[in-house]
């Protein structure tokens, strides 16, 4: 029951994404659930640059780091620096997020606001381990994309 209140805490303080990996894994036995199935490989691994990708985890590494990120940043990170130079609209993240046609937020364009916030908090931990860091480009009035950089390496381990 422990475990429960962890996680319902979590989601009160930050219902944008504030199961990590090893609450959501929890909730699911707790409450007697299969987790369901993965949206991508278990154990596959995108890196480049000082990026890392760890899908089985819901991982992100940079420059051998762990980013901290919840899932619903890690999804956002995954989306973005998956295809490096590529703008996503900010209804293409939520929907990523969310799933498709998900409604929150002050009128029909409120989520752009939340994936603003969620986009604020991502550079926040990656600055943590590099002040340096500014993979994520802004769009203004479109959404966002991660800067190009040399071509991706993917593994299935």
């Amino acid at each position: 029951m422990k475990t429960m209140d962890v996680a319902s805490r979590a989601l009160r303080s930050d219902p944008w994404g504030a199961l990590t990996a090893e609450t959501s894994g929890s909730l699911a036995e707790i409450l007697g659930q299969d987790a369901g199935p993965s949206r991508e490989p278990r154990g596959s691994r995108v890196e480049w640059s000082k990026i890392r990708l760890d899908a089985g985890a819901c991982r992100v590494f940079w420059d051998g780091k762990d980013v901290g990120l919840t899932i619903g940043q890690y999804r956002i990170v995954q989306l973005l620096a998956s295809q490096p130079g590529i703008h996503v609209t900010y209804r293409a993240i939520y929907d990523h997020v969310r799933g498709k046609g998900f409604a929150a937020g002050d009128g029909p364009n409120g989520y752009r606001g939340t994936v603003r916030s969620a986009i604020k908090h991502i550079r926040k931990k990656f600055c943590a381990c590099d002040p340096d860091f500014d993979q994520i480009k802004n769009y203004s009035g479109f959404g966002y994309c991660w800067r190009e950089t040399s071509r991706a390496v993917t593994d299935q381990v």
